[in-house]
């Protein structure tokens, strides 16, 4: 497969500039790879979404806490704005933190753009709906302006200092006896394989389109091959848990380890920033 293809002997290595990934492999037939080249070319430019995007800036540097704090004050405040003035000084300020990260503005576009069917959906629900014109935009832009955000979460936080951050957050159910640890690994754990479970639908459905579903049966049809698309998603779900857990368990993991129970540091820069969300917060 192409996966194969490119992720086979796959490795990172961090320069100045950003993160580079090399990956090799050996081929009797270039000429069939050089036919598809097209599509590898895009696949390789979505391989840095939804992951952690390797550069220096004041951001980066933030304390996973603080951006986790910031992460929740920020979707809390844009879900209670109902201004459009105050919602484009908001988009305002996230490109401002773009700036800052050094990331290309390229890569918050398209995620933005994979919200195209969403927002075409939710325009034509609020026009049958007959929803004002301006509500509409207003939810837009609230979509919008939550998804740049929690993007640039993630390309601003590694896995670990993610993993360290909610651990820390949820540390006050530690007293009712909770395992905030676990608690943290399932969530990270969770949102890493939501990219991947996606990719998988897509994959068995062009094959079931292959193998004969119609396209352009009705809504009621539709609903019912979706059986067909469930079942083969619940056993690859258990069969990747499976391997996981098995993975954990050569790699000698134990739940009762405190691995992220280091002390996260707090600097200036770290309270000013949480400030400022705060103050964002109760403007709103």
């Amino acid at each position: 497969t192409k996966e194969e293809i490119l992720y086979t002997d796959f490795k990172k290595y961090p320069t100045e500039q950003g993160l580079i990934g090399l990956g090799q492999i050996y081929t009797t037939n270039i000429e069939e790879i050089d036919s598809e080249k097209e599509s590898y070319i895009e696949m390789l430019d979505n391989i840095t979404i939804s992951k952690y995007y390797f550069t220096k800036s004041d951001i980066h540097d933030l304390n996973p806490l603080a951006k986790l704090i910031c992460l929740l004050l920020f979707v809390i405040s844009t879900f209670l704005i109902n201004n459009l003035y105050i919602l484009s000084i908001l988009l305002v300020f996230e490109t401002i933190i773009i700036m800052v990260t050094n990331i290309p503005i390229k890569l918050i576009l398209k995620n933005i753009l994979s919200l195209k069917y969403l927002i075409a959906f939710i325009i034509i629900i609020n026009l049958l709906s007959k929803i004002s014109i301006l509500t509409t935009i207003i939810l837009i832009i609230k979509l919008i302006s939550i998804l740049i955000y929690t993007n640039l979460f993630i390309y601003t936080t590694t896995p670990y200092s993610i993993l360290k951050g909610l651990n820390q957050f949820l540390k006050p159910l530690s007293y009712l006896g909770f395992n905030t640890q676990n608690i943290s690994l399932m969530i990270s754990l969770s949102l890493r394989f939501i990219p991947v479970t996606i990719k998988e639908a897509s994959k068995i459905y062009n094959s079931l389109v292959a193998r004969g579903l119609s396209t352009d049966s009705s809504l009621k049809e539709k609903i019912l091959g979706l059986k067909c698309l469930i079942f083969p998603m619940y056993i690859l779900s258990f069969k990747r848990a499976d391997n996981l857990s098995d993975m954990m368990e050569l790699k000698l993991y134990n739940s009762k380890s405190k691995l992220f129970d280091e002390k996260i540091k707090w600097n200036y820069l770290d309270i000013l920033f949480v400030v400022i969300h705060v103050i964002i917060m109760i403007v709103t």
